[in-house]
């Protein structure tokens, strides 16, 4: 490849990486070899540059480069054979994968162990600048254009954004598999049929050449739960090599957390970051870091608010909603520097399904009781007890997790005055609502969510 042959070049700076220290004796490491003190991307033409991995102690299933480990836009390897994977940074497709990536320039190569394990190298960072180079040559077949089209009879088909040497500032056109019914690919004009081909993850598939100009790929229940489990869908076109000009992102249907718990991730004040698990199609947005506290706001990468711009102190958390599952939001720490910029470690976490489970199975024996509750010194029926606690959940729920949390911070006491409520019971005893409330729910039976 010539760097002539560009509109653009970039001057990349990368740190050598390392061999990222195992945890212990028994663990594979991953050793990267190749990469010069400095690089210049893309090379001089009949220049080639290999990246060779190998893990110590073990044969890795697939290796890939990437920005992150969740990241869906990322570039495979090759088995060179004996345990080792060779790429050629060369190829056009390295640049483009990674200023088509969102986030900061640096990336990491990333291993998975026949055990499914997945290592990492340590990031390798670099820095790009945009020189003035003479015009790309001229190319046998105008680049062609990408349209989706909709499974809906009644809906639209919409062109997918074309990749090439600008500045990558646009959003990702996202597209849920099971929803499309097919992939369009349109010349202008072309010597012959058109030779297309999509690329998941490590496969191809070959488009059917309908004239001179079009060419389409059926969307398969195959293929489209191939593209929805790897994530970014490649369309290329064969002009004297294989050329990529377009993809397409399958939108996630939820968080995956893998076997955590939770997941903790930083962001730099007034920077916009991916939420870790969501395959780059969540973003989290920071304000200013001051006085203790940073507005936060969360929404897709196609523009769907997710949570509006609120603020946020340690310790305190909200719900957002994603697909059809909640998640938890907890700001962890804020760290001022004195130089550099601010930033805040947040965590996300799953929403305990079988708490809410038996918040819920709670309020309704609340709602159906005949006893009497008493609040303020004013009596309420079980209906009207449970109908007030359920506005209250709702406007200050976002901190509870546990049911234990719902008795102690919502159900026990007035959150105005802090006075206990009571029950009264049919025989005229009159208790504390939290030790009620503690007895109810060990009677009371959660039922899963449906």
């Amino acid at each position: 490849m010539s760097a002539k042959g560009l509109a653009a070049a970039l001057l990349a700076t990368l740190f050598l990486p390392f061999h990222l220290p195992a945890a212990s004796a028994a663990e594979p490491a991953i050793q990267v070899q190749g990469i010069p003190d400095r690089l210049v991307l893309p090379l001089e033409e009949g220049e080639n540059r290999i990246l060779s991995v190998t893990l110590s102690d073990a044969t890795p299933k697939s290796v890939w480069l990437a920005k992150a480990q969740d990241s869906r836009l990322r570039l495979y390897f090759q088995d060179a054979g004996k345990g080792q994977f060779q790429i050629n940074l060369a190829e056009a497709d390295v640049v483009t994968v990674l200023e088509a990536s969102p986030g900061k320039r640096a990336f990491r190569v990333f291993a998975e162990t026949a055990d499914g394990k997945v290592l990492s190298s340590l990031a390798i960072s670099y820095t790009t600048q945009t020189v003035a180079v003479e015009p790309p040559r001229e190319k046998k077949t105008a680049d062609p254009r990408l349209y989706v089209i909709p499974r809906d009879k009644g809906a639209e088909p919409y062109e997918a954004v074309a990749l090439g040497w600008q500045d990558f500032a646009f959003r990702l056109p996202w597209a849920d598999p099971a929803e499309v019914a097919a992939l369009e690919a349109s010349f202008e004009s072309a010597d012959g049929k058109p030779d297309v081909q999509a690329t998941i993850g490590r496969k191809t598939y070959r488009f059917t050449a309908d004239s001179t100009t079009k060419a389409h790929l059926a969307m398969t229940p195959e293929l489209a739960a191939a593209w929805q489990a790897e994530g970014a869908l490649w369309v290329s076109y064969h002009d004297a090599d294989w050329r990529k000009f377009a993809v397409v992102m399958a939108r996630p249907k939820e968080i995956h957390f893998g076997d955590a718990n939770v997941l903790l991730f930083n962001v730099e004040q007034r920077e916009r970051a991916d939420l870790p698990g969501a395959g780059g199609y969540v973003k989290v947005q920071l304000g200013d870091i001051t006085a203790g506290q940073v507005m936060v706001t969360v929404e897709t990468d196609e523009g769907k608010t997710l949570l509006a711009r609120t603020s946020l102190r340690v310790g305190e958390r909200r719900t957002i909603e994603f697909g059809e599952k909640q998640y938890v939001l907890t700001l962890r720490r804020l760290v001022n520097l004195l130089i550099g910029d601010d930033w805040a470690e947040l965590e996300s976490s799953r929403v305990s399904v079988s708490e809410q489970d038996k918040i819920d199975a709670l309020l309704a024996h609340v709602a159906a009781s005949k006893d009497t509750f008493v609040r303020e010194g004013v009596e309420h029926t079980g209906a009207e007890a449970a109908e007030h606690l359920r506005k209250k959940y709702a406007s200050g729920g976002q901190k509870i997790e546990t049911l234990d949390e719902f008795i102690d911070k919502i159900a026990s006491r007035s959150s105005l005055t802090g006075k206990p409520y009571q029950v009264k019971l049919a025989d005229g005893t009159v208790v504390e609502a939290s030790k009620w409330l503690r007895d109810a729910a060990a009677k009371s039976k959660a039922k899963p969510a449906e």
